[in-house]
């Protein structure tokens, strides 16, 4: 099979199944959406507890056994 004819049959198996076709967009979409959600939480509250620590100052954290 050509690259021209599979691009064709996948654009006819989009066409005869749009629900399908939809539904597995909106999945993928959902999907980054929320990875790319849980990345930027991470970065921005690993900043903000940097971000504290650093107004305490250098000397002020005391770690005991």
């Amino acid at each position: 099979m050509t690259v021209f004819s599979t691009v064709h049959v996948a654009f006819k198996a989009l066409l005869r199944n749009p629900t399908r076709a939809l539904l597995t967009t909106l999945g993928i979409v959902i999907g980054i959406a929320a990875v790319i959600t849980m990345m930027e939480i991470g970065n921005g509250s690993s900043q903000s507890i940097k971000s504290s620590i650093e107004k305490m100052g250098a000397n002020t954290i005391l770690v005991l056994p």
